[in-house]
Parts: structure tokens; sequence; C-alpha cells
């Protein structure tokens, strides 16, 4: 396992590798109902979170549905 460094909505985050999407969700406790979350300005689909891994360097952003008028 090794540390690597992720900016998670610009703040630089140190994770342990490998890391999930998926785990780095579960991680930060964020609910996954209404969230998109994007690797390197790419959405990334549900179904692939799981099986997509994190690398050094990467750039996530969570994206989260708000209800509102």
């Amino acid at each position: 396992m090794t540390q690597i460094n992720i900016f998670v909505n610009d703040t630089p985050m140190s994770v342990i590798s490998p890391i999930s999407i998926a785990e780095l969700i579960a991680l930060n406790q964020l609910d996954d109902i209404g969230t998109a979350i994007a690797q390197n300005h790419t959405i990334v689909s549900r179904p692939d979170w799981s099986k997509t891994y994190l690398n050094s360097g990467d750039k996530v952003d969570v994206f989260t549905l708000v209800a509102g008028g």
C-alpha cells in the first residue's frame, strides 16, 4: 500500500492506494444518492465507481443534487 495525494473539490487529500471512487465516497461518508463524480474532468458513471481507481495527482470533483426554489 502506498500513500498518494489527490484533490477532492480542489482540496488536497492524502489517501492509501489502491482506492476506488466508491471507497473514497465511503471514506468521506458521502451520500451516493444524487451524487455525480468526475475524475480529471471526466464524469464516471455510478456502475464504474467500484472499478475506477485513483492515481496520485488525480482531481476528483463531487457534485451533489440540491433541491430548492
